[in-house]
């Protein structure tokens, strides 16, 4: 029923819109949004990941780096920890993820950052995370707001730096100005490591500036026995001077 004054304006099908409108206590009240119906967009029903953890206020807390179950290194700074995973504790620092289980004193993951490769969310209750040398291992969490917390975060250090001094690699080098060693110091170190210091074996200068090979570092380790004289006639027979040397023990 039409009530109102007769006029010549004619309404067209296309200018009528159809709406619900609820009614209480016999007073109409027009309300833009139908109660009965609920409409979202795709996006909003899947889980969302949660910017901050309520529940786990001592994340952010200051923590004594002896508390700590690893000694850090120059440059690498602690940023969080949480009882988030059901069989142990988890740290992430500037280099790396290390989680400290509960299972056995000696039972931990120490994982450098850098080495992550991927990681994967599945049940909304565990992170799968591949490491490029082959390694993986999986984190079980109490919620899905934790997992999803810690997918978060751990995708945002893993991923590609914005300038060179975000890297862990450089942040070590500037915290030790310092602490100057020549490549010599370095490489007296692993020979002693690898016990190739002493018989049968001795460290040679003969590529000094790369003179006699050049795809032969500067350092190399020949038998004891044998003297510069004869590496320098052998390599004259060998590929591109190549002449036989310790590279790989």
């Amino acid at each position: 029923m039409v009530v109102g004054v007769p006029s010549s304006v004619t309404i067209a099908e296309e200018d009528m819109h159809v709406c619900e409108v609820p009614i209480s206590n016999n007073n109409i009240s027009i309300d833009p949004v139908p109660t009965s119906l609920c409409t979202i967009s795709p996006l909003e029903s899947l889980p969302t990941i949660p910017t901050e953890l309520s529940i786990s206020k001592s994340n952010k807390c200051l923590i004594n780096p002896n508390d700590l179950p690893f000694d850090l290194l120059a440059g690498e700074e602690h940023l969080e920890q949480g009882i988030d995973v059901t069989d142990g504790i988890i740290y992430l620092t500037s280099y790396r993820l290390f989680i400290f289980t509960n299972e056995s004193c000696c039972s931990f993951i120490n994982c450098p950052i850098r080495l992550i490769d991927s990681i994967e969310i599945k049940d909304n209750i565990y992170l799968y995370i591949q490491c490029k040398d082959i390694r993986s291992f999986r984190l079980t969490f109490f919620t899905t707001d934790k997992c999803c917390y810690w997918l978060r975060k751990l995708t945002e250090i893993i991923s590609i730096p914005i300038c060179l001094e975000d890297l862990f690699a450089i942040k070590f080098a500037l915290a030790i100005p310092n602490q100057e060693h020549s490549l010599r110091d370095h490489f007296q170190d692993e020979l002693i490591r690898l016990q190739l210091d002493t018989y049968p074996w001795r460290l040679t200068e003969i590529n000094r500036n790369y003179k006699l090979c050049t795809s032969y570092p500067e350092l190399c380790v020949v038998p004891s026995a044998v003297t510069d004289e004869d590496v320098a006639a052998v390599a004259k027979f060998r590929s591109y001077r190549r002449f036989p040397t310790i590279v790989w023990r």
